[in-house]
């Protein structure tokens, strides 16, 4: 960003409205940001937007956002989207079919109503996919899921091997129990 403020930096990008209040004009535009303590290969998370204060061009968002945190301004495709969902279901059928020994009662889903807000026009592209997939899982497998405003989520591990959860966004996480 150099010497400018941060609504320089996004007004260089996509326009930045006249109002204070930008939640809803921002809210499918995802701003990446990696926190100062990051380890290497940590991922990454994301923050929602919230106001512009067109005075002193300062942004303010909905999580905390540590001073040195480094912010990306990202983009998002259905494809993407798509793909996770897809990916992540299938991961977990196959690590299912790996484990015999172990009788599974319920899959938990939670997905990002962030995620909800980027489809668009196409609102049924996650639960056809999640509809579809989950007829490869045993009869006896309940399913139950919701949209969330952020999760709490690995986004890497410590240097002693222990998960670091973080509030992220944007994400699609299942849980087999």
């Amino acid at each position: 960003m150099d010497n400018q403020t941060f609504k320089e930096f996004v007004a260089s990008m996509v326009p930045v409205p006249d109002e204070e209040n930008v939640i809803y004009q921002f809210q499918s535009t995802p701003f990446v940001m990696e926190l100062p303590d990051f380890e290497k290969d940590e991922q990454p998370v994301l923050r929602e937007l919230c106001d512009i204060n067109h005075e002193t061009g300062a942004g303010g968002f909905l999580s905390k956002m540590p001073e040195g945190s480094r912010l990306y301004l990202s983009v998002f495709e259905l494809d993407n989207l798509s793909q996770s969902c897809d990916g992540a279901l299938s991961k977990l059928v196959n690590q299912l079919a790996e484990k015999s020994d172990y009788e599974y009662s319920m899959v938990f889903i939670s997905t990002c109503n962030g995620r909800h807000v980027l489809m668009g026009g196409v609102k049924t592209l996650e639960s056809d996919i999640v509809s579809e997939r989950l007829r490869e899982f045993p009869p006896e497998l309940n399913a139950v899921g919701f949209y969330a405003f952020g999760e709490m989520c690995p986004t890497g591990k410590r240097a002693n091997g222990i998960a670091k959860n973080r509030f992220h966004n944007i994400s699609f996480a299942l849980c087999a129990i």
